[in-house]
């Protein structure tokens, strides 16, 4: 069996193909019968961000993702939480009109995948409860979607106040 997967943007997968050994093809979401189908999902952006002692960081992204090929547009409102004195990254994505549900994954990171995209990742636990099909290997979906700046711009204006400074060394 092969599997065929497409994975674009926050790596919302609108097609997923299988293809047995007789050739048959499963039909997919989007009903294009297993061709891929990437998603232009760059109006996802980030809408809040905060931070507080742990240290604790907090995202909330949110905008549209659109089928390249069937025009259709889906919602995505993306929570994530890293929690830098656990090296835990948590997402909850909440994908709202065809096909919509929500993903749940736990992740270990030795750094903040939300702000830095080749920060790696150990996926413990994921749930899936949409009609799109994601890899384990694509978690967290939201990896790399802001940059520490962007996220510092918004601490204070939309979530919790900005950690305190570190105690002075120990003379």
């Amino acid at each position: 069996m092969i599997r065929i997967i497409s994975v674009f943007g926050l790596g919302l997968i609108f097609t997923l193909a299988t293809v047995s050994l007789g050739g048959s093809v499963m039909l997919d979401a989007s009903g294009t019968g297993g061709i891929p189908t990437p998603a232009d999902c760059s109006g996802v952006k980030l809408t809040a961000a905060g931070a507080s002692v742990g240290p604790k960081f907090t995202y909330r992204f949110q905008g549209p993702c659109k089928n390249k090929v069937t025009g259709k547009e889906v919602q995505v409102e993306v929570n994530a939480v890293y929690n830098a004195g656990q090296y835990k990254a948590l997402e909850s994505i909440k994908i709202t009109g065809p096909g919509g549900g929500t993903m749940n994954s736990v992740l270990r990171c030795t750094k903040d995948p939300f702000i830095q995209a080749n920060a790696p990742c150990d996926l413990k636990s994921t749930s899936n409860n949409s009609k799109f099909p994601v890899s384990r290997s694509s978690f967290p979906l939201a990896k790399g979607l802001t940059t520490e700046a962007q996220a510092k711009a918004l601490w204070g204006k939309s979530g919790p106040a900005t950690p305190p400074p570190p105690p002075p060394p120990k003379k």
